[in-house]
């Protein structure tokens, strides 16, 4: 077993000060890979995932990607989540499958409903799957013969077999990161975290690559896009406009949301979302 310390992250990661996550110091920590959430069921794409996967690799860190399960009792619903993560996967080799919630399911109907997106996902690339104890114990079969992460924070080493084992949390630069180790072998952690693809890391003292700017900003948006990006805008922006629907759409009422916080924060007031607009909403919304 090899042993490396992993962190996986999400867009919460990124609530606070800055939008850029401490990659320096998360190496400093003794991390050597990260989990990155980049979808959630069908419609929500992490704003901030394509800027962590490369902040992550230009670092030296071996990078994974996970999606956000919404468990349903249609397979056509559970087959569409599994392309839609495919489709959003930036080109990750290994995919984890994070179930924690029941959506009003029974832990039973929650298993069958993962096992037929585990099995529309193919096995190219490789998924997996998340779970804790007790949604793995009801689980009938889990994981059905599928790599496993396991949430098991009670104890020191994972009482099932496991690759990933999430035993706690660290904080780092004010920041707390779930903490997880690897149990399976150097080799597939390299393999698996695709780290043959990776760059070197900036030799000591040297300071890390320079990250372009706005790598770890979401896309620009403007009245017309329909994707998960308005959506996550459109949740930031229920805070100065607790009426707005969140359906992914950027029609009139979400540009006039956008417009009266560019006004109340002095910015140029075009109802366009970039970097300024964001970094408001991100620390206010």
């Amino acid at each position: 077993m090899s042993g490396e310390l992993v962190i996986d992250v999400s867009s919460n990661n990124h609530a606070g000060v800055s939008n850029q996550l401490p990659w320096a110091q998360i190496v400093a920590a003794g991390v050597k890979g990260v989990v990155v959430k980049v979808t959630e069921g069908t419609t929500y794409v992490n704003p901030f995932a394509a800027g962590d996967i490369a902040a992550a690799r230009v670092h030296g860190l071996g990078v994974q990607a996970y999606h956000f399960v919404v468990p349903s009792t249609d397979q056509a619903q559970m087959d569409a989540q599994a392309q839609f993560f495919k489709a959003n996967a930036l080109g990750m080799k290994m995919l984890w499958l994070d179930v924690e919630v029941d959506d009003g399911l029974t832990l039973a109907q929650v298993g069958i409903a993962t096992h037929e997106m585990l099995e529309a996902m193919g096995t190219v690339p490789v998924a997996g799957l998340y779970c804790d104890l007790n949604y793995y114990a009801q689980m009938a079969g889990a994981p059905w013969g599928y790599p496993q992460w396991i949430a098991e924070p009670s104890s020191a080493v994972p009482t099932v077999p496991a690759f990933l084992h999430q035993f706690g949390q660290t904080t780092i630069e004010g920041r707390v990161f779930d903490l997880n180790r690897w149990y399976g072998t150097e080799e597939q952690f390299g393999a698996l975290f695709d780290l043959e693809e990776a760059p070197a890391p900036t030799p000591a003292p040297a300071p890390p690559a320079p990250v372009p700017e706005g790598e770890f900003m979401p896309p620009t948006l403007k009245q017309g896009d329909l994707n998960g990006s308005v959506k996550a805008l459109q949740r930031l922006l229920q805070g100065s406009s607790p009426h707005l629907v969140v359906d992914g759409d950027f029609g009139p009422a979400t540009e006039t949301a956008v417009m009266n916080v560019q006004r109340f924060f002095g910015l140029a007031v075009d109802g366009i979302v970039g970097p300024k607009t964001w970094t408001i909403l991100d620390t206010f919304g």
